[in-house]
């Protein structure tokens, strides 16, 4: 995973250790061995363990609660950083009198929002996925004016599918009945044949009774984005009547979940992926040019004159292909938009502090955000 193609780690005691990890924890794994038994379970980074109760919608909640204008079901469909705009008092922009609006995002209409609009600021963060910023999909497409470098450009291409609904890991979540549960409910992975199926099992979690979560690997003969929910189920039900013969030959055979839900983040227009990826040519340098703030052919060591910042786990270097990383990497662009809008009313020290309060509220049993 990302950790892994991280050039500084490429050779270090820390890559190595981080590798016998991942191999150690799916071993205890499947061996029915308790995670908490590996050692280095809760300080390695490279991988994702950000999990909310009560869902990610939770943190647009909380952010609706802090800021006065959050508008929703609003699809951008243009981002310019050309020149200075004229603020009028009705263009829903933020900031303070006598400020420079160098920034107008506009959005195109949709069955909420009827009319497209025009958006004016001072500065902008992108989150989009890169399959979503090269315009895969028309429904999804962002233009940027002045265009982007064809340097930018083909390190997205690099790390994302290049067709929507290209196999992507896609996940399917299942639910029975606790006292419905066919297998060992202490286990963390269940082992399968099927090299592009993994099973986790929820059940051992609070709240989570009677789930297992499936990992769809690209490559295998399962592809949700053409599939029906009930194939995808069929499928993955008779690999569970492989893996436990003895629960599908009773009479009353394998028992139909409860719910199930089937992820098509390949042909979703607003994912296109399940997260970015090293692709065929893919260079260490197009991780730190995706992150790169607009204008483009400014010093990287200065974010002196940037309008348009780009955050997302595409963008978050070591920690990529992790909800962790997504939400390191949003925090660290606005604090990024904050110095170059208020320059320096910010001490590393506070900036800690921040990220601190942020992970605290969010991820309040794991303390690795604080750092």
């Amino acid at each position: 995973r990302g950790f892994h193609e991280e050039p500084s780690f490429s050779s270090s005691p820390d890559r190595r250790a981080h590798v016998e990890h991942l191999a150690a924890k799916i071993k205890f794994g499947y061996e029915r061995r308790p995670m908490r038994q590996i050692g280095c379970e809760t300080m390695c980074l490279g991988e994702d363990r950000f999990v909310l109760n009560g869902g990610f919608g939770r943190i647009v909640s909380w952010l609706k609660q802090q800021i006065p204008d959050v508008r929703m079901n609003m699809v951008v469909s243009c981002v310019s950083c050309t020149c200075s705009v004229p603020h009028g008092p009705d263009q829903g922009a933020a900031g303070g009198q006598g400020s420079a609006y160098r920034c107008v995002v506009g959005t195109r209409p949709t069955e909420v929002q009827k009319v497209p609009s025009r958006l004016v600021c001072r500065a902008a963060i992108i989150t989009a996925p890169p399959a979503v910023l090269l315009g895969l999909n028309n429904a999804s497409a962002i233009t940027f004016e002045p265009p982007l470098s064809q340097e930018r450009l083909a390190s997205w291409r690099r790390m994302c599918a290049q067709a929507p609904g290209a196999p992507t890991h896609e996940k399917v979540v299942f639910r029975w009945l606790p006292g419905e549960v066919f297998w060992p409910e202490d286990v963390p992975l269940l082992a399968s044949q099927n090299a592009h199926l993994c099973f986790e099992n929820l059940h051992r979690f609070p709240g989570c009774e009677g789930q297992l979560l499936v990992h769809i690997w690209p490559g295998g003969s399962l592809h949700t984005s053409v599939q029906t929910d009930g194939e995808v189920v069929q499928a993955v039900l008779e690999v569970l009547s492989q893996m436990y013969p003895e629960v599908a030959d009773r009479p009353s055979g394998l028992p139909w979940p409860q719910q199930f839900f089937v992820t098509r983040w390949g042909s979703d227009p607003f994912a296109l992926g399940a997260y970015a990826s090293a692709g065929l040519g893919s260079q260490p340098r197009d991780w730190a040019s995706a992150a790169q703030p607009l204008p483009e052919h400014r010093s990287e060591n200065s974010d002196v004159g940037s309008v348009v910042f780009f955050a997302g786990e595409h963008c978050a270097g070591a920690l990529r292909q992790t909800t962790g990383g997504a939400f390191v990497s949003g925090a660290a662009a606005a604090l990024r938009v904050l110095q170059v809008l208020q320059p320096g009313r910010l001490s590393v020290a506070d900036e800690d502090r921040i990220i601190g309060d942020l992970a605290g509220f969010l991820w309040p049993r794991d303390p690795r955000l604080c750092v």
